[in-house]
């Protein structure tokens, strides 16, 4: 087992509200059909946690993970009360 590294985006304080109106499959749908197709190659996670109100996207790389945190924050504002930026190191079973 080898460990890659990843970057998260962490969306915390999603109103319930906004899952049971099925927000967080818009917002991907928004970011990965629309404003970012040429990212979802990088997407490794897009994980809707409505028990936790929580969104966690969680990329390849920090170039693609930058480019949605800075438009979430310019244009989800109202939606999105706190969002985190953090480098994970993520354990994966891809053989060398």
């Amino acid at each position: 087992m080898i460990s890659m590294a990843r970057v998260q985006i962490l969306l915390t304080n999603v109103d319930k509200k906004l899952f049971q109106q099925g927000w967080p499959r818009e917002l991907e749908s928004e970011l990965f059909n629309t404003k970012f197709p040429q990212l979802r190659s990088r997407l490794s996670y897009f994980s809707p946690l409505p028990f936790l109100n929580r969104i966690v996207i969680i990329f390849a790389d920090e170039t693609s993970a930058g480019q949605v945190y800075d438009y979430l924050i310019e244009n989800h504002p109202g939606n999105v009360r706190a969002v985190s930026y953090t480098h994970l190191t993520l354990p994966t079973t891809e053989r060398v």
